[in-house]
């Protein structure tokens, strides 16, 4: 890789990637990079970040305009910021150029995106949603880190995409702990997915007990489901049933009839197809189990909430 710097210019070592080779009275110049098979290529470059494979194409010439039709798209604000020195916000005007000049011929089969902002920033996140997210693109990974961000919305051409299979969306606390930890996700009426399988959902708040219900329904080829860390309000029942349903991952979700009641909220999973089931919650939430005849793991441990009450108990009553 070259070290490059600010300015653009760039100081390549031949050595890395030219080889003399002395065959009899003959000299070959071989250069091995040049000569790395496709599939090899494709690996270095879906494990890197996009800035990575720009400044990649003074390696090699065979290299130079490789970036252009990448099919594995990693762009991180945090890279961009270590590289360039340049603000985060500037990131989506980047990220844009490069979608720009690509080649659109060459469909992105994997496009991951983390952002990440300490000021204000609820119109520029919602522009990079909706102009920064290929809508054609089987996997999606977007994170997102932002104090001030409070809702996300998923933009027309993304919420019906037919070729969507894998989508993952996150939120973060900031590497400094800034940031906000909950954003709430709200789905757009007209939701289809018809090919979605794998949903990952981390930080996020859902609200209305019909959520669930029209997530399932917009996806109904869904086999994989997680859900990290996220908050259900304004619902008492909510029902996880899809018939394609094969693994069922639910980390410390925290559901409320309403935030001022101590009512709970009761969770039911009932899934035929489901094969494992991975539960780690706090029992201030009820729990029902049904129609899991396909069970082959299940993981759970119910805890008590920090801010539990317990009832007073009469030790006589436990003793031998």
């Amino acid at each position: 890789m070259p070290n490059a710097s600010l300015n653009g210019e760039a100081v390549v070592d031949p050595s890395l990637h030219h080889q003399t080779i002395q065959s009899g009275e003959s000299m070959i110049n071989e250069d091995r990079i040049s000569d790395l098979p496709d599939g090899l290529l494709d690996q270095i470059y879906s494990d890197i970040d996009i800035i990575e494979a720009i400044r990649s194409s003074l390696v090699s010439k065979r290299w130079r305009y490789l970036w252009k039709s990448l099919t594995f798209l990693n762009a991180d604000c945090h890279t961009y910021y270590h590289h360039q020195g340049i603000p985060a916000a500037e990131f989506n005007d980047f990220v844009n150029k490069v979608l720009l000049f690509r080649d659109s011929s060459s469909t992105i089969q994997r496009y991951c995106f983390k952002y990440e902002k300490k000021i204000p920033v609820t119109e520029s996140v919602k522009t990079v949603i909706q102009f920064t997210v290929p809508s054609d693109t089987p996997v999606l990974d977007l994170e997102f880190c932002s104090n001030t961000l409070r809702t996300i919305h998923l933009c027309p051409c993304l919420a019906t995409s037919k070729q969507l299979t894998v989508l993952k969306l996150k939120m973060r606390k900031g590497s400094h702990g800034y940031g906000s930890p909950i954003a709430i996700f709200s789905l757009p009426e007209s939701l289809s997915l018809p090919r979605l399988k794998t949903l990952h959902l981390q930080m996020l708040r859902f609200q209305g007990t019909d959520f669930v219900h029209n997530l399932f329904s917009s996806c109904p080829m869904l086999e994989i489901l997680t859900i990290i860390k996220c908050e259900l309000h304004k619902t008492d029942n909510v029902i996880f049933s899809a018939v394609q349903l094969k693994h069922l991952e639910i980390d410390e979700l925290s559901a409320y009839c309403d935030m001022e009641s101590n009512k709970k909220c009761k969770i039911t999973v009932s899934a035929t197809n489901l094969r494992t089931f991975v539960c780690r919650a706090d029992i201030s939430n009820e729990y029902s189990l049904q129609n899991l005849s396909s069970l082959v793991k299940a993981d759970i441990d119910m805890r008590f909430p920090f801010s539990y009450e317990f009832e007073e108990l009469e030790l006589s009553s436990f003793a031998a």
